[in-house]
């Protein structure tokens, strides 16, 4: 049987603790822990209505990270937090973290970032048919000055492309028509459900929405995205003749996974860093 990933996880872990006495309680939130000098008795929790205690002989402190915490984000990770999107559920506050930094317990590596797909702009969820389009894709990659920054054939690699993208400061993926009609006859590498364009396309609502840029040149291109016009320009007629040639000179890639940018209109959209959680803590 095909589970998905949550229900996979979470129904069998639930029937297990109520098989063996215990209680799961979704609705209840951790406010605090119930301290006695340096022990850890229990946790104040609250149903949305009143506080109440559980008092404990042990406790498993498994809050979570603190993707959604921007002076915790940025205090330990050093990055900006509007840099990075956080896909995920929300509510990853880091309460469990600070609770016991407040008894003195020590932190490890607590600036780890688990970087995670790109995002394009418009994107809720990762697995939004735009971003399986763009973000999850082999295509050209530049910076606000119309210059690639990275080898594009590592896409999903995600901590590579993620630093790279940092590095920067502005960043779009970019493709072209020729690359939009393989989509109706070629399994993409990732973001299968995209197969059977148009009736699954994304990009006209996208386009619309002001999320994918649509031109009919380069240099409209680039103006509507706010990259520099003679730099692209530049920059995709060396990316094109890399493809051509079968050997990308400056940065390795595999140009045999990459599209050419030549036939018009031409598509662009605004990308930043994604993550799926932070790993530092205790």
């Amino acid at each position: 049987k095909q589970v998905t990933i949550g229900p996979g996880v979470i129904e069998p872990l639930a029937a297990f603790i109520g098989d063996h006495g215990g209680e799961v309680r979704p609705d209840n939130r951790a406010t605090g822990l119930i301290t006695e000098g340096d022990a850890v008795k229990g946790v104040y929790v609250s149903d949305g209505a009143d506080e109440y205690a559980i008092e404990a002989d042990a406790v498993i402190l498994a809050t979570g990270g603190y993707s959604d915490n921007q002076e915790m984000f940025e205090s330990y990770s050093r990055i900006p937090f509007d840099r990075v999107y956080g896909w995920g559920i929300p509510g990853r506050n880091g309460d469990g973290i600070t609770w016991a930094e407040q008894m003195g317990a020590m932190l490890h590596n607590a600036g780890t970032v688990m970087f995670a797909a790109s995002r394009v702009s418009g994107a809720t969820m990762l697995a939004d048919k735009l971003n399986m389009l763009i973000s999850f894709q082999c295509m050209l990659r530049v910076n606000d000055k119309g210059r690639r920054f990275f080898n594009e054939s590592m896409c999903m690699d995600f901590t590579t492309i993620s630093n790279a993208i940092l590095a920067q400061v502005g960043t779009f993926a970019l493709f072209d028509q020729a690359w939009l009609d393989s989509v109706a006859d070629e399994l993409l590498p990732v973001g299968w459900e995209l197969y059977g364009f148009p009736e699954n396309a994304p990009w006209p609502e996208a386009v619309a929405a002001g999320n994918l840029v649509k031109a009919d040149t380069l240099e409209q291109l680039a103006e509507q995205l706010g990259i520099d016009a003679a730099g692209l320009k530049e920059t995709v007629e060396r990316y094109n003749s890399f493809i051509e040639s079968g050997v990308d000179e400056d940065f390795g890639a595999v140009t045999a996974m990459l599209p050419p940018m030549t036939q018009a209109p031409f598509y662009g959209g605004k990308i930043t860093a994604g993550s799926y959680a932070t790993c530092g803590g205790l």
